[in-house]
């Protein structure tokens, strides 16, 4: 992909990723592949682009990486990012 918008565009001067995922369960059901397959995407993934994307950039190329608003909101239900109900 970011081979693809250099050879495009001459250069990449900026990335924005936005990956992220949710489960929603009781703390006592979350098991082991739950909290493996939110950190895959939300921190893993997140990791990857910015490396992968730093081999393309530009001298004062920027990467943004963003959250959810999950990580700000909280319920007493909250578990892995993600709330069974709100409000």
């Amino acid at each position: 992909m970011f081979e693809a918008a250099q050879k495009e565009f001459g250069r990449l001067d900026i990335v924005v990723s936005n990956s992220g995922i949710e489960h929603f369960a009781d703390i006592a059901d979350v098991k082991g592949e739950d909290i493996d397959a939110v950190f895959a995407v939300n921190v893993k993934g997140q990791f990857f682009v910015a490396q992968q994307a730093y081999k393309y950039m530009e001298d004062f190329g920027r990467v943004m990486l963003t959250s959810s608003i999950s990580a700000v909101k909280v319920s007493t239900v909250y578990s892995l990012e993600g709330w069974k109900s709100f409000g």
